[in-house]
Order: structure tokens, then sequence, then C-alpha cells
């Protein structure tokens, strides 16, 4: 038992560890935990105020049934994104192998780290929501009760372990279907970016979809979409079924359909987790028997040496699902608003902000001037050249042998990405173009989010270059929690934000002539090219990047 515990203390440590042990000190350190805890009152806050405002409309059923599917979402979402790398591409296979522990524990303490950060995150949302939900219900003369507390406390632990071993299952299946592929990462990749696309698509149209409450009239509906949501859920997901039946009915008749969620999800996580125990070297011995490309090399014409470097950039990053999945998902994000804009159209983005209708005649080409900006947020939140030479890791010597010019190397790092934001620009720009807005918003939304993206990519790969991590442990730490990344993120959030304050406050507020704001984007766009490149060639100039002994 105290193997395991030390097993599941190891995992949890991977987690939540740092990039390395040279990029971060104690000041640091203490920042980033005083942002994550910010975060966490702040989620832990809006879930106590919809606990509460579901008590006050008489849905006091939906409170288990929402944690019980957040809990559910969280073990699904975090173990497909987590599950692979720490099951099955873990480096450890063989000294894991060689500790005398049975093999069932071990894949039992791997996933217990899984299970364990799921259950923090369903506490974070399910326990304010719950206990606001009954400390309000308790001032209107309904006290909770001791089943109630009980079923709070079993969806804490017990909520996120069906969703958990079903992810974990489809982790496995995934590996092994992918196990034979030459690119397997990269298929493994696309899939999990796909996921993600989905999850935030749906979460989007939810809230753009929902209602306003602003009558009693309005209440009510709001009350009845909460009612036949609550059944869906229900009828889709049995434990919730159970919770729900079990808060709701009397102390004595609530006690039994406790025992059967409880009983439920144990079994469920159980079951799964002896699949994958049963199937763990199967599916190691087929990762193993993978040595390479099955490909021959093909005879064809000479490739440049700046054509063979972007292509390895390229291989690279997508055979690091974290670094895609936290660094490229902008670039989709950025498509799928214009979309959103193309779809409803500029009348119905300023109905979404609930801008009154008479005032759309005058913020019209106000907003039209705004969306460059929302767009180029997207396209640059984490550029992938904030995190290229660190990426190189304990091959960095190779970048130190290649016979080629520095600025060959280092735009072989920022090119490709340059060219996915000019093609993912273009078709922002189409979109924008459909939806009808003035053609200067369509320009705009084309030079805007090319010219933001190159400006943070090269403060990215500058900082980078001049201290890069080749220690790293987890390219998932190198592609969040990174000093390049995090200064590319604060610029780009920073930048974004004043100027489309700037463009709405412009005519509105300064009596800008018309075209004024399109200008000011324009002249931006173009100083944000030129310090990018300055920075560039700055970058060029530095000898390579080399690991720092």
């Amino acid at each position: 038992m105290r193997l395991f515990a030390r097993v599941v203390s190891v995992q949890l440590r991977c987690l939540v560890s740092s990039v390395s042990r040279q990029d971060r000190g104690c000041g640091v350190r203490v920042l980033v935990g005083l942002a994550y805890g910010v975060l966490a009152v702040l989620l832990a806050t809006y879930s106590a105020f919809l606990g509460m405002g579901l008590e006050i409309m008489g849905a006091d059923g939906a409170v288990p049934v929402f944690c019980v599917a957040v809990g559910t979402v969280a073990g699904v979402a975090f173990t497909l994104y987590k599950a692979s790398g720490l099951l099955y591409e873990a480096g450890d296979y063989g000294l894991m192998m060689s500790w005398p522990i049975p093999e069932r524990v071990q894949v039992a303490a791997r996933t217990a780290s899984l299970v364990l950060a799921n259950v923090a995150m369903t506490a974070l949302v399910a326990l304010p929501m719950g206990i606001a939900a009954m400390a309000l219900g308790a001032s209107f003369g309904v006290g909770p009760t001791a089943v109630k507390v009980l079923a709070l406390v079993a969806c804490v632990a017990l909520a996120s372990l069906p969703g958990t071993g079903v992810a974990v299952l489809v982790a496995a299946a995934v590996t092994m279907a992918t196990a034979r592929l030459t690119h397997a990462k990269a298929v493994y990749t696309v899939f999990m970016v796909a996921l993600a696309l989905v999850f935030m698509v749906a979460y989007f149209a939810l809230v753009g979809s929902s209602p306003s409450i602003s009558g009693e009239g309005e209440v009510q509906a709001v009350a009845g979409v909460l009612a036949a949501a609550t059944d869906g859920i229900c009828a889709a997901w049995p434990p919730a079924a159970l919770l729900r039946s079990a808060w709701v009915s009397p102390e004595a008749a609530g006690v039994v359909p406790l025992v059967l969620f409880c009983a439920v999800c144990v079994a469920v996580g159980a079951l799964c987790l002896e699949v994958v125990a049963r199937t763990y070297r199967r599916t190691m011995a087929a990762l193993a028997s993978v040595s390479g490309p099955r490909r021959a090399a093909r005879v064809g014409a000479a490739r440049s040496a700046f054509a063979a470097l972007c292509r390895k950039e390229v291989g690279q990053v997508f055979d690091t699902t974290s670094v895609v999945v936290n660094d490229l998902l902008g670039l989709l994000l950025m498509v799928v608003l214009a979309g959103a804009v193309a779809a409803v159209g500029l009348e119905g983005v300023m109905g979404a902000l609930d801008i009154p209708a008479s005032f759309h005649g005058e913020m019209g080409p106000v907003m039209a001037a705004a969306v460059p900006w929302a767009l180029a947020f997207c396209a640059s939140m984490a550029p992938v050249p904030a995190v290229s030479v660190s990426l190189e890791g304990r091959c960095s010597w190779i970048m130190e042998t290649l016979p080629v010019p520095v600025p060959v190397l280092m735009a072989s790092k920022v090119v490709p990405w340059a060219v996915a934001c000019l093609g993912a620009s273009a078709v922002s720009a189409v979109l924008v173009a459909v939806a009808g807005l003035p053609w200067t918003a369509s320009v705009l939304s084309l030079a805007v989010p090319c010219a933001t993206f190159w400006l943070t990519a090269n403060i990215g790969l500058f900082l980078d270059g001049r201290r890069p991590d080749f220690q790293w442990t987890s390219p998932a730490a190198l592609a969040k929690r990174g000093l390049p990344i995090t200064v590319s993120v604060v610029v780009s959030t920073v930048a974004c934000i004043i100027m489309a304050g700037l463009v709405v406050a412009g005519p509105l507020l300064l009596g800008w002539p018309d075209g004024g704001a399109a200008m000011a984007s324009l002249v931006v766009a173009a100083v944000f090219a030129v310090v990018g490149s300055l920075l560039f060639w700055a970058s060029c100039r530095r000898p390579v990047p080399r690991e720092r002994l």
C-alpha cells in the first residue's frame, strides 16, 4: 500500500509539475499560484450563484443533475487529454515493470491520479453549488437532510468515476488503433483538436441560445428549459437520475437511490479499470513493436534545407498533442468566430450582446471595426513559435550542427505557422465579407490577425531563443506555463483589448470621422508587423540556442 501511495504521489506531481527547475523562481510560482487561486474562486463563486438561482426558481432537483454532469464532463475531457500520455506514452514502462507491485495495482495507481484530479475539479463546482442551494433552502425553511449532504459528498467523490473509466477505455482504443500508423500521434492530435473544438462550439452555442431573464414570464420559460434539460440529462445518464431521486426524496426514501448511485459509479469505474489492466501489457507491446516509420524513403527531387526544416517543425508540433491543443486551437476558433458572424450577421451579433435595436444603426460601423481585433485575439492567443526552440528538448544539439544559417533556422520555426495564420485569416475575411460587413472590415480581418500573430510569435521566439528550456519534463507544461508563451498571451490579450476598446470609443466618444477606426487599425497593424520583423532579425543575430550546462 505504501508503494501504491508513492506511485500515486509521483503521478500527481507529474500532472502539476512546472516547466523545469530553472525557469521559475519563488516569486513566479507565487504569482502563478495566485492566478490559479483567483480563477478557482471565480469558478466557485459562479457555481454558488448558479445553485442559488436554481433554488430560487424552484429547480432544486436540477442541482445534483448539474453536479453529476459537471463531474462526468470533467472526467471525460481531462482523461481524454491526459490518459494517453500518462498511461501509454510514459518512458518509465521498463522501470515500472521491475517494481515489486502487481501490474493491476500499477495501472490503478496511474489511473488514480486522473481520478483525484477529476474529483478536485468536480468539487470546485459541485460543492459551492450544492452548499449554496442547501443554505438558501434552509433560509426558506427547508433545511438540508442527511441524505442530501451524503448525496453531495458522493457526487464529489464518485460522479467522475464512470466518465473517467470510459475515457480511459477510449484512450486505450485510440492508442491501439493508431499504433500501426506512421503518423499515430498526428492522428490522435487531430482527434483531440476536433473534440476540443466540438466542446467549445457546443458551449458557445448553448450560451448564445440562452434567453435573458427580465420578467416573470421569462423566468418561467427558463424554468421550463431547465426542467427539460434536467430530464434530458437524466434520460441520457442514469446515475444523474439516481442522484436526483436521492436528493428530492424524503430522507428514508432517498437512501436506496443514493446507494444505487454509489454502486453504479464504483462498478462502472472498476469494470473499466479491470479491462484496461488486462489489456495494458498487450497495448504497450503493440506500441513498442512500432520502431518508427515503415515507409521507405522516397527518392525524388532534392528538397531545400528551409523546406526540410519547415516540414520537421510541423511534424514535431503535430506529434505533440498538448502543443497543438493549447497553441493552434486559436486559429480554428478564429474561423469559427468568423463563421458565427457570417451565420447571424452583424445584427445578430449586436442582439447577442443585448444592444437595443434603436442603437443598431449607430453601433453597426463600430462593431464592424471591432470584429478584426476579436479575430486577432483568437489568432494570436498562443503562438507556436513561442515554444518552438525549447521543444527541441534533448535533441537541441542537432540545431548546433546543422550547416544552415541562423536566419534560415529561425525562419523555419515561424514561417509555417505564419502561413497557417494567413490561410485562416483569409478564410475569416471571406466569411466576414459574406456576413455583409463593410469591405474595410474584410480587409482588416486579413491584415490585423496576421500582423498581431507575427508580433506575438516573434516576441515568443525572441524570448524562447534567449533562454530556451531544453530540460522540460512535459510538453504540456511547456505549452501552457512557459515564460515565452505567457508573455505572448499577455501581450496579445492587452493589445487586442486596448485596440478593440479604442476603435469602439473613438467614433462614439472622441468624434473620429468615418473610416477613422479602420485607419487606426491599419496603422497599428503596420506597426505590429514592423516590430515583429525587428524582433525576428534580433533573434537571427544571436548564435544558435544551446543547452546550458
